[in-house]
């Protein structure tokens, strides 16, 4: 089983990291904000990381996610923001003793989703057991146990997780349950629809290393029992959206998500940590233009509070003059695999990528030069992903977004060992360098 060892606190952590790389007080968030434009913004990353870490889950809705969002509207007010919600539909599962049990042998699950009935109890029912797709047998009243092959998954949406859950409940399953494989052996949490197809029946998902507990007893078993004892509903959430007014004719607009499944720290805590950084240096940064910072919540259910923030929020296209998206896991820690286990490196996980529009391109290539992941850009032409697809999908001009898929991205450990103040702050200094070639009127 894969393990995250050396369990040291983050803070001492860090000094540690900084010292290797022989990295200064300054760069690790300490100090403070530049005035001008291609100078570093230095900041209080580390303390940002930290009070984001405290609020816990960042379940759309939930108490984790309103809070840090209640913080958030109260830092952009600081730094000379109006400050207004816009509010949202989250969807929210609650269980108990989810579990998945074959001849005697069980392990605990976590719902995905419920399907048209938004609630569902237990059944038993024939046990079938798929590999990859093209490994299927009949799945008529039977649940069905389908192992994703090993990557970073993110999303239900992903073409090769929706086709084993419309072939499953295609074939007439009761039920499905996904083995999550990737490189941590956790469970990992898959992003949803808000409102799915009522088309098939529950979904549960397994972890790979509680798999290996039970495997040869549900590869003998005829038959098997899942039990969610689960019901759906909705809560309320909301997007934050800060303001400075100029009455200039163009707008630059910074954004991130907040939310999602887990503590989040290194899927959220650069975006998060960055963004209110800006948020504090953008006003002198940019003297000549409005500014719109927007902080969405619903990302699980993809993406879906951006794009209503997309259709009422928002500036419009020919009134931004430059966005940038702040989106998943762009300095989140990398990893040592060694011996079963994983070991804390001091540098960012290189899966991580930076898009922008074709004509802005090479500058960002220039201001992102050496940093692993980061400076091999690509055009927005050749696609996107989450939050930052639906931004170039609705054609503004000039757009620049970092997102990735970190190992622990979805899953359960995603705390401060996964992100460094240090990590962040390499990114930001760089995004400074971009924003100079390309708004040199500021």
């Amino acid at each position: 089983m894969d393990k995250m060892i050396n369990p040291v606190s983050m803070s001492r952590r860090t000094v540690m990291a900084a010292t290797s790389l022989g990295v200064t007080a300054c760069a690790v968030g300490i100090g403070t904000d530049s005035g001008r434009l291609g100078e570093p913004i230095v900041l209080n990353i580390g303390s940002d990381l930290d009070t984001y870490a405290r609020f816990g889950a960042k379940n759309a809705g939930g108490e984790g996610d309103t809070q840090s969002g209640e913080w958030i509207e109260a830092r952009l007010q600081q730094a000379g923001f109006s400050v207004e919600r816009q509010s949202l539909v989250a969807s929210v599962i609650s269980e108990e003793s989810a579990i998945f049990e074959a001849a005697g042998a069980r392990a605990p699950v976590a719902s995905h989703t419920l399907g048209a009935a938004k609630q569902f109890g237990s059944v038993e029912a024939p046990l079938r057991i798929w590999g990859m797709p093209d490994l299927v047998t009949e799945a008529r009243g039977c649940i069905v146990v389908a192992h994703l092959p090993s990557q970073r998954w993110s999303s239900a949406e992903q073409p090769l997780v929706r086709q084993l859950i419309e072939r499953s409940f295609g074939q007439g399953a009761v039920a499905l349950v996904l083995v999550t494989h990737g490189p941590t052996r956790k469970l990992i949490k898959l992003n949803r629809l808000l409102d799915p197809e009522a088309r098939h029946g529950p979904v549960a998902l397994l972890a790979p290393e509680a798999w290996m507990n039970l495997a040869a007893a549900a590869h003998s078993a005829e038959r098997a029992l899942i039990s969610l004892n689960a019901t759906e509903t909705t809560r309320s959430a909301f997007n934050v959206i800060g303001r400075i007014d100029r009455g200039r004719t163009q707008t630059i607009v910074i954004s991130t998500p907040r939310s999602g499944w887990t503590a989040c720290l290194g899927e959220r805590g650069p975006g998060i940590s960055c963004f209110l950084a800006l948020a504090r240096s953008a006003p002198a940064l940019f003297p000549r233009h409005n500014l719109t910072f927007i902080c969405t919540s619903a990302h699980e259910f993809e993406n879906s509070g951006a794009a209503a923030a997309l259709r009422q929020i928002a500036p419009r296209p020919e009134e931004t003059d430059l966005w940038l998206h702040l989106g998943a896991g762009f300095a989140a820690r990398d990893w040592h695999e060694t011996g079963g286990q994983l070991v804390p490196l001091p540098s960012a996980d290189p899966q991580r990528f930076l898009l922008t529009s074709p004509h802005l391109l090479e500058r960002a290539r220039t201001a992102f030069s050496g940093l692993p992941g980061l400076e091999a850009a690509y055009s927005t032409t050749l696609g996107a992903a989450g939050e930052l697809s639906a931004i170039v999908a609705e054609g503004y001009p000039n757009v620049v977004g970092m997102l990735g898929t970190h190992r622990f991205h979805h899953v359960s450990d995603d705390d401060m060992r996964c992100v460094a103040p240090e990590l962040v702050q390499e990114v930001l200094d760089r995004l400074t360098r971009f924003f100079a070639s390309v708004t040199p009127g500021n």
